[in-house]
């Protein structure tokens, strides 16, 4: 065995080790939870069906999603359109709920114009179940609306 498979045996090792020590078995319990409106980004993975859209996000159950989530689609700025941040696209429901992503339909308000249709990087704001905290720290705000921090290797700041 080369000295270089040796190593990344021993990294890939690690990794996994790492991944496991930080990954709770059990999704944590509250005592409490709240409906609140959350805001999630879609993926790439989009396709349009009838006057709407079938768009996957990367959040679920675990996310506080429901089978009866909904809410509304908004648009954010592109290369093509770059006044579209807010816009309103259409009615946005959970179609597809897994642990960790889920599908949504955005049955579009303008159903034939491109500047309406809905893009990677657009985001739903839906209804999700949080559980109740006597104290909500900023970073809890920020997350809620899909604002995250990376640092200089692109990793999120936990």
């Amino acid at each position: 065995m080369s000295m270089r498979s040796s190593m990344l045996q021993k990294a890939s090792r690690c990794y996994y080790l790492l991944a496991r020590a930080n990954t709770p078995e059990n999704v944590p319990k509250a005592d409490e939870y709240s409906t609140e409106e959350v805001y999630y980004v879609l993926t790439d993975d989009i396709r349009r069906e009838g006057f709407g859209a079938v768009a996957k996000i990367n959040s679920g159950i675990i996310d506080g999603l429901y089978p009866e989530s909904a809410g509304v689609a908004y648009g954010a700025d592109t290369d093509d359109w770059d006044d579209r941040d807010f816009t309103r696209l259409g009615q946005a429901s959970i179609i597809q709920l897994d642990s960790n992503q889920s599908y949504v339909y955005i049955d579009f308000d303008v159903p034939d114009d491109e500047y309406y249709d809905v893009y990677e990087y657009d985001y739903v704001l839906l209804y999700s179940r949080v559980p109740v905290r006597e104290y909500r720290s900023i970073w809890m705000e920020l997350a809620m609306q899909n604002i995250f921090f990376y640092d200089q290797n692109n990793n999120p700041r936990v």
